[in-house]
C-alpha cells in the first residue's frame, strides 16, 4: 500500500493500516482530481498528504501548519523523497491568519484531521 513504500510517513499497527486505507479512498480513487491541480493542505503536519497529492500529480501544494517542527519535518521528508521544492510551499502559523494573508487560489482542499481541532467551522 502507498505509505508502506514511504516509511518516513508511516505509522505503526492499526494506524498504519487506516492511513493506507484513507489514502486509497481519498487519493487513490481520485487521482484524476489531483492531476495538474493546485492543492491546499490544511493542517499539513509532517507532509504526508502534501506528498500524496504531489505523488498523484498535483502541480503545486500549499500546506499550512501551526507547529514549526512539523513543517521542518515535512520539508525534510519531501526533500528526502526527491520532491522539487518549487512544487510546494509550506507555511507556519495560525491557519485562519495564513489563509487571510496568502489568499490561495486552489482547485482541491485537503482538510484531514483538522476539523476536530477548531470550533470555527463557519469561518473555515
Amino acid at each position: 500500500m502507498f505509505f508502506d513504500r514511504y516509511p518516513r510517513f508511516a505509522q505503526r499497527g492499526d494506524r498504519k493500516v487506516l492511513k493506507n486505507l484513507r489514502h486509497e479512498a481519498i487519493v487513490g480513487q481520485h487521482r484524476d482530481v489531483f492531476g495538474g491541480a493546485r492543492v491546499l493542505d490544511l493542517a499539513c503536519s509532517a507532509g504526508a498528504w502534501t506528498f500524496a497529492a504531489l505523488d498523484a500529480g498535483a502541480a503545486h501544494v500549499i500546506g499550512i501548519e501551526s507547529r514549526e517542527q512539523k513543517v521542518l519535518d515535512a520539508r525534510e521528508h519531501l526533500a528526502h523523497y526527491g520532491i522539487d521544492a518549487g512544487r510546494y510551499e509550506l507555511h507556519i502559523g495560525d491557519l485562519f491568519e495564513e489563509l487571510a494573508r496568502i489568499k490561495p487560489q486552489v482547485d482541491v482542499v485537503l482538510c484531514l484531521g483538522f476539523l476536530y481541532h477548531t470550533l470555527r467551522y463557519p469561518e473555515l
